[in-house]
């Protein structure tokens, strides 16, 4: 079976297309949608038999053939404004949004991890020196200045994934790539996941295992599937100074952390762990769109 995936190949769209395929008997083909040819967009999309798109690539595809692609939604903003037909193809990287979808729509679930093929995974001494944060600072819901409050309420010295130093002036972020990311976790000690925790606005997020996945422990607000994460979570700044202040104190206990967190993953957030659920939703659009 031949799989075109149209996607942000540079983001973690693209990070968990790409990842999945490895796990999965098929063959893959990705477009990047930041810059592709149209007619070569729609050679590979008249030979493969299931394409797999975000949500929101429905407002440019829906004069397609709809039986043959796969929606995948990995966030709430790609339901903003947007129509969603309870009769696509429908699929979700987290349950946690599974409420913005139509009632009565049928949507498989096609959770996002990681491979941890990818990392280096280094078990750490358990000093808590250096705190760190993943992400885009313009991304409201990522609330990135909780980290710097943080960082001044415990003392504790912040990073970030910039390429530019610009913990006191997110003006000043630079995006890292994603072989620079993976080697900033060797670099931090703690990972924070701050986003907003009312957990609509997350499915992820992914840099809380890839950390995981490289021996850094992280603590954070209990959304998307870091939800399910052991380990202590927070709703205020307040709540994680406590926490991070009892970490500090104990270098035990943040190695514990770690190792239960990593077991955790590998448990049960690898693609080869749920692979399985990916093949089904394929399986299923691919029977349909056969049986035209």
């Amino acid at each position: 079976m031949k799989i075109v995936v149209f996607t942000e190949m540079k983001w973690a769209m693209g990070r968990t297309h790409t990842d999945i395929a490895k796990s999965l008997p098929y063959e893959f083909e990705f477009i990047d949608w930041s810059n592709y040819d149209g007619d070569h967009f729609m050679d590979l999309y008249n030979k493969c038999d299931v394409m797999i798109t975000n949500l929101v690539a429905s407002r440019v595809l829906g004069h397609l053939n709809q039986r043959k692609i796969l929606y995948i939604s990995h966030g709430f903003e790609e339901h903003n404004s947007l129509y969603v037909d309870p009769s696509w193809n429908l699929g979700m990287v987290s349950n946690t949004i599974e409420h913005l979808f139509p009632s009565g729509s049928k949507i498989f679930l096609t959770p996002n991890g990681v491979d941890p093929v990818n990392f280096d995974y280094k078990e750490r001494d358990g000093s808590l020196k250096t705190l760190g944060w993943c992400g885009a600072p313009n991304v409201w819901f990522k609330q990135p200045y909780w980290n710097v409050e943080i960082s001044r309420k415990t003392g504790i010295p912040l990073r970030i994934t910039s390429g530019t130093p610009c913990e006191d002036d997110f003006s000043k972020w630079t995006p890292l790539n994603y072989q620079q990311i993976r080697e900033w976790y060797s670099t931090i000690d703690l990972l924070l996941v701050t986003s907003i925790p009312e957990g609509m606005y997350e499915t992820g997020p992914l840099p809380s295992f890839e950390a995981i996945a490289s021996g850094v422990p992280v603590i954070g607000t209990p959304v998307g599937n870091f939800a399910n994460i052991p380990g202590p979570k927070f709703k205020t700044i307040d709540e994680a100074t406590e926490i991070i202040n009892v970490l500090k104190s104990d270098p035990h206990k943040m190695k514990e952390l770690a190792k239960e967190q990593y077991d955790y993953v590998i448990k049960h957030y690898t693609y080869q762990m749920f692979a399985h659920k990916w093949q089904e939703a394929i399986e299923y659009v691919y029977s349909r769109n056969k049986d035209i």
